[in-house]
């Protein structure tokens, strides 16, 4: 015998408690509005089953939805005199929701492990949502989806973009349909946005990174963020604390891959510093991201004075040599490659990735200031810097890790590559070893340009600058030249749209600054080469 439906089974209900299978009762609300999703401070949106949308043939528009309108919208009209948003706004969302689908969500088996995959191996790079944030049936759709878009980047699956994409789409339809109230939600959720880009970085485009990073600062601006006193008391202190330093730390790096100008001033800011006690669970990754801070803002101040074109004194390229000195030493037993002993520590991604940045911001500080010379010949610190980044991406890639690595270890690979390329020795040996090292940074780039438009662009300059070398070596076997050609001939700007070369200026140093044969000593400040270096210092 059939079943017959339950006779207490809503025959009106929304989007979003449809997505949730949760009981709605939006049949019962005159004000169009149900309870989950006024607890939720969320738009209701009434879901149209497949028979309610067919259309008589003589039906020739769209049908009105009646749904809540959005709070934020009703208050800018209420301002102008209007009571509500105009009722057709409401149906072209509602019709834009269902076209698009928007706020549905994935299976709940994939949603979860979606979830999984952002909390396990993006938070530490993204820390900007928290597992309440996602968890129980008034979760923010708007949210979730963004997370499942963090989550699908590093999943081995490579129809992985694909889902990232229509992810990505999702999230975009409901941040310009104004879909979540909660302003703080929304702005999580446009950090997430700025992680990824389909498309190469030199595109000019309103979706991007930089696009998402603008407005995340602006919005943060607006919230209060750059504000001390905005934190007293707030229910998500510590997650606006990680916020902000995401932001900030995201800025200086993006300003340092293509040169552009930042708009986010720290220095006039008064939040206070980021510590581990701000992360919901003692962790390594929670080390690992607050003493990254000051290595990014030595990386951001490099890529300023750069785009200035500020004439940098020795003293002041010391000055960040001696800072990371510091940093170096006093980097916490736990987060080191080495402990006191001498001993490599266990391999961990987190803290790879924390000494990458440290050995990029090296390479960075040998490019600060100077001038395209003569003489292609990058400066020993930098190879040496290279090599060992070269061996950091080697144990990640070995692994099968490199999955995990976000969308700016594109620039940082970069970084890395481009003494290798230029390196030019005597010993057969050396030349091998950096072939070698220079194949691998290839390797994690190749692994990760399917999924981030930038790093194909970075994979294209790499092999383009090893043509131009070994053509460039070439002439000068042939005596067709007698120097190297300048930094501007090398075209770095194509890089991003003209305006990238800032990001890398030089690696040209003549031999009396930085000689390929001296010693630490005899480079002027042989104590501060030294403990650059000195991963195991006490």
């Amino acid at each position: 015998m059939m079943q017959q439906r339950p006779g207490n089974r809503a025959h009106i209900v929304c989007v979003q408690c449809h997505a949730r299978k949760v009981k709605c009762d939006l049949q019962d609300r005159p004000d169009s509005c149900c309870a989950n999703c006024r607890r939720s401070n969320q738009q209701c949106v009434r879901r149209h089953g497949v028979r309610a949308r067919r259309k008589p043939p003589h039906a020739i528009g769209t049908t009105h939805v009646p749904h809540s309108p959005s709070p934020t919208v009703d208050a800018a009209y209420q301002d102008l005199g209007i009571p509500h948003a105009p009722q057709y706004l409401s149906r072209a969302k509602e019709a834009i929701l269902r076209a698009t689908q928007a706020a549905e969500l994935p299976r709940p088996a994939l949603l979860a492990a979606l979830i999984d995959d952002y909390f396990n191996n993006v938070f530490s790079a993204t820390p900007v949502v928290d597992p309440q944030d996602v968890a129980g049936p008034n979760a923010s759709v708007l949210l979730l989806q963004a997370v499942c878009l963090s989550g699908s980047l590093v999943r081995q699956d490579r129809d992985g973009p694909t889902a990232s994409f229509i992810f990505y789409e999702k999230v975009k339809t409901l941040l310009y349909l104004n879909y979540e109230t909660d302003v703080i939600v929304n702005l999580k959720a446009m950090c997430l946005l700025s992680c990824w880009s389909s498309v190469p970085t030199n595109v000019v485009t309103l979706d991007g990174p930089w696009q998402w990073l603008g407005s995340a600062i602006r919005l943060a601006l607006q919230i209060g963020l750059h504000r001390r006193s905005t934190y007293e008391g707030h229910p998500q202190a510590s997650c606006l604390r990680r916020i902000f330093w995401f932001l900030a730390n995201a800025e200086r790096m993006m300003v340092a891959c293509w040169g552009r100008l930042g708009s986010l001033r720290v220095e006039c800011c008064d939040v206070q510093a980021l510590t581990a006690d701000d992360f919901p669970h003692k962790a390594i990754y929670a080390t690992t991201f607050t003493r990254v801070i000051p290595v990014i803002e030595i990386v951001g101040r490099i890529a300023e004075m750069t785009i200035q074109k500020q004439v940098v004194s020795g003293e002041q390229t010391l000055h960040f040599i001696d800072r990371l000195c510091e940093w170096i030493h006093d980097l916490p037993d736990e987060v080191r490659l080495f402990d006191r002993d001498e001993t490599r520590q266990p391999f961990n991604r987190h803290i790879s990735e924390l000494h990458i940045y440290y050995f990029v911001a090296i390479i960075l500080t040998q490019m600060v200031g100077k001038q395209a010379r003569q003489y292609w010949k990058p400066p020993l610190i930098s190879v040496i810097a290279a090599s060992a980044l070269a061996r950091i991406y080697e144990e990640i890639f070995y692994r099968e890790q490199t999955q995990y690595l976000p969308s700016i270890h594109g620039f940082l690979s970069l970084v890395a590559a481009i003494p290798l390329i230029y390196f030019k020795s005597d010993s057969a040996q050396a030349e091998a070893e950096r072939a070698e090292e220079l194949e691998m940074i290839i390797s994690v780039i190749n692994s990760m340009k399917y999924k981030f438009g930038g790093c194909r662009l970075v994979y294209t300059k790499i092999q383009g600058l090893k043509q131009e070398v070994k053509a460039q070596a070439m002439a000068l076997v042939d005596g067709a030249a007698t120097a190297a050609e300048s930094f501007d001939e090398l075209d770095f700007a194509a890089i991003d749209g003209g305006d990238a070369s800032a990001a890398f200026n030089t690696f040209f140093s003549v031999m009396d600054t930085l000689g390929m044969d001296m010693t630490a000593e005899d480079m002027g400040n042989g104590e501060a080469f030294n403990s650059i270096f000195n991963l195991e210092m006490g």
